[in-house]
């Protein structure tokens, strides 16, 4: 009852899970956990046009450190979304020595539809050290992509695929008939009406 009190109070309060009491992860990880989400609650309410949040990470296996700041700001109408981020890593080669480095995200992002279901998105994302990877890895990936991301709970709520159903079915039965524009006629160009211009009256001849 203690262990879920103490989750209840955090998940409302920072909107995340502590880590379980006793576990080899409690001690730093808890106290980081806690000072993060109090910060980013913090800088959640300077700004409306902007996002921005910090990211403090301590590796109790590795010995690594990652402190990362980062922001987020949308554009045109929010369709287009730039955020990134740039910290610091501090990473334990041996038992005596610690390697600094420069890490960072930039990922630019532009939503091909009004429900942002297709998205298009261009990044540069730093590459996670850990023991279990290639150490000839290079310190960041570029890329780009094209992906589509939905929410439902029934596959009758799935629009993808409805979609697709919809094809096969009769136009009266479909889920999501195309509204099809009507086709407007054009208004014929009506040339104005030219004065009439009477003859002169001319006086006959005495």
């Amino acid at each position: 009852p203690d262990e879920l009190s103490r989750q209840f109070f955090s998940l409302v309060l920072w909107k995340t899970f502590q880590p379980l009491a006793g576990s080899a992860f409690t001690g730093n990880n808890a106290a980081i956990d806690l000072v993060t989400n109090q910060i980013n609650a913090i800088l959640n309410k300077i700004s409306d046009d902007y996002t921005l949040n910090v990211n403090m990470d301590s590796d109790q296996l590795t010995g690594d450190n990652t402190y990362e700041f980062g922001v987020s700001k949308g554009f045109l109408d929010d369709r287009l979304i730039l955020s990134g981020s740039f910290g610091v890593e501090n990473r334990k080669t041996d038992e005596s020595s610690n390697q600094n480095s420069i890490i960072g995200d930039l990922n630019l992002e532009y939503l091909l539809n009004e429900s942002g279901t297709f998205r298009v998105n261009i990044f540069n994302e730093s590459n996670d050290k850990t023991i279990i990877q290639n150490s000839d890895q290079s310190s960041f990936t570029q890329g780009a992509g094209l992906y589509y991301k939905e929410d439902f709970h029934t596959l009758k709520d799935f629009k993808a695929v409805q979609y697709f159903l919809d094809i096969f079915r009769k136009k009266g039965n479909k889920r999501y008939p195309i509204k099809r524009k009507r086709k407007q006629t054009p208004v014929p160009n009506v040339a104005p009406k030219s004065d009439v211009v009477l003859p002169e009256e001319t006086n006959p001849p005495s």
